[in-house]
């Protein structure tokens, strides 16, 4: 398994930026974050609700986040201390993050995106 994603990191195009999402709790381990960092790429930082595995992992010079919602999957609103945690995240990395909301059902993610644009003073 480690051998096979390493050879498949060696086969992409380094220039463009790339994240690896993990699904399943065996995927998180220092094995991984070291391949990942070997290649810089982002080991995605992903809120699910508690369905999937949790876990924040610098691993390249920049960071990728998906919020899929904190208490229910994809029908999440983000609440504004939720946000404001986010935010203190995002400066503490202190590196270029792109950050995706996908709670979109019930219009959520573009609702807490626009609060957390706020929130850092993003205009």
């Amino acid at each position: 398994q480690e051998e096979t994603f390493r050879h498949f990191c060696q086969s992409l195009n380094l220039s463009i930026p790339h994240a690896l999402e993990v699904r399943h709790p065996s995927w998180v381990n220092d094995r991984l974050f070291s391949i990942l960092q070997e290649h810089n790429m982002a080991f995605c930082i992903a809120d699910t609700a508690g369905r999937y595995p949790y876990h924040e992992e610098v691993t390249a010079d920049f960071v990728y986040v998906r919020l899929h919602g904190s208490k229910k999957l994809y029908a999440s609103d983000y609440t504004e201390k939720e946000l404001r945690l986010w935010a203190n995240k995002i400066k503490e990395w202190n590196t270029e993050t792109f950050l995706y909301f996908d709670n979109d059902f019930g219009g959520y993610a573009v609702k807490n995106a626009r609060q957390l644009k706020e929130i850092l003073n993003l205009h």
